[in-house]
């Protein structure tokens, strides 16, 4: 935010006031950006639901070769089998044995910045943004997405 971008009111709480919800503002414009660039496209989702296949089949696989190593280090198993014995599994197994992809990291920021628009305007209704300004939060909302040229379910 620039210094020029906020007018000073001449009171030091309205100047603090402004600031803020012109941060907000302008932190929702920048959200929408993103989105703009960033897409969620049914290739992107494919690629990350491949991944997430592969890995899965990787932890189970990995999961099963534990099994079995404990089963034969055991002595005397007592009628139980390989499927019966309980593994931990690491908590980062997952990355460990594949780590995640650009795709997926991009659909995580995609859904992290749709979270941020959706917290923004739910905050432009809250009764902290009242005591900052007079602005009605549906008309601000309203003007943010004119300017951004996006519609109602755009985002």
């Amino acid at each position: 935010m620039n210094k020029g971008d906020i007018i000073d009111t001449g009171n030091p709480h309205q100047n603090l006031a402004n600031a803020i919800v012109t941060q907000a503002a302008q932190d929702w414009k920048s959200a929408v950006a993103y989105l703009k660039d960033h897409k969620e496209t049914p290739e992107l989702l494919s690629a990350v639901e491949k991944r997430k296949a592969e890995r899965a089949r990787l932890v189970e696989e990995w999961v099963a070769n534990r099994k079995k190593e404990k089963l034969m280090t055991l002595v005397d198993p007592k009628g139980k089998t390989w499927e019966d014995m309980t593994v931990s599994i690491p908590k980062m197994i997952g990355e460990r044995l594949l780590p995640y992809s650009k795709d997926e990291l991009l659909l995580a920021k995609i859904k992290l910045k749709r979270d941020e628009i959706k917290d923004i305007e739910a905050w432009f209704h809250t009764n902290a943004f009242s005591t900052l300004t007079d602005l009605n939060p549906d008309y601000l909302i309203k003007l943010l997405r004119k300017e951004a040229e996006i519609a109602e379910g755009d985002i």
